[in-house]
């Protein structure tokens, strides 16, 4: 058949499938050309288009897939009560962007380039199937790959990943300097609040309930445990700095 023909067949076949399907399945399928199959999916892709019809038909990675018009999404969420669309923040955003241009990626990969734990970003972004397992790597422990999915082309709108904007390296190493410099003075900050908390002298190390074993307070190892104080103010500013801590990540994440 060719693609005027097959122009039928591969709406019926869109819209019984529903996702999306290879044109190299529907060739195989209707015992045609690639080619042919191509040139009948644009051509309805074209024709529903310049018809302003409620269905489109969009093209995903060599694939295509019957769907509804992007401007009848609002009415269509009233009449079949969907969720919303779920709101990426900041550090979602951060991870899908290291994973779809780093792609295939480890997850250690991708918290070492943001510098925070990444883990509940990573596993919210696979809930949302932007991202999923791409394989995994030949080393040690074999780590996960992450690559972006489909379900991305289909949410961000691109044909494939030669379509994502190209980065400015020299912008990119303005924006990579001057985060690192942040992250400088941030450890600067840290290490200068460390050194307020911790004793001073032996005498204070005493007065917050120095032990044998442990001139001045804590030892370097036992710092912030709770190990050797009796006193319990000195428990309580512990307690303070962990907490501190802990909301620092959970701000990140």
């Amino acid at each position: 058949m060719n693609a005027e023909e097959l122009k039928p067949v591969v709406e019926a076949m869109l819209f019984t499938l529903g996702g999306a399907v290879e044109a190299e399945r529907m060739a195989t399928a209707t015992e045609s050309k690639k080619e042919d199959v191509i040139a009948a999916a644009e051509a309805l892709k074209q024709e529903y288009k310049e018809s302003n019809r409620g269905i489109q038909i969009i093209e995903l990675d060599g694939s295509y897939q019957m769907c509804t018009n992007e401007n009848a999404y609002r009415f269509i969420v009233k009449l079949a009560h969907v969720p919303k669309r779920y709101v990426l923040s900041n550090a979602l955003l951060e991870v899908l962007s290291i994973v779809a241009y780093k792609q295939p990626v480890t997850r250690s990969e991708i918290t070492r380039i943001r510098g925070v734990n990444s883990d509940n970003a990573i596993n919210k972004l696979q809930e949302y199937e932007l991202i999923d397992e791409a394989g995994r790597l030949e080393a040690p422990g074999r780590p996960v790959l992450f690559g972006t999915t489909e379900n991305f082309l289909r949410n961000f709108g691109i044909k494939s990943l030669s379509d994502l904007p190209v980065i400015d390296e020299r912008k990119n190493e303005s924006i990579k300097a001057e985060a690192e410099k942040e992250a400088r003075e941030t450890m600067g900050e840290d290490v200068t609040d460390n050194n307020k908390r911790r004793p001073s002298s032996a005498a204070e190390g005493s007065a917050s309930g120095e032990t044998e074993g442990y001139p001045g307070g804590f030892d370097d190892g036992e710092e912030g445990t709770g190990a050797g104080s009796t006193s319990g103010e000195n428990n309580t500013s512990g307690a303070a700095s962990s907490e501190d801590d802990d909301e620092i990540i959970n701000v990140e994440v």
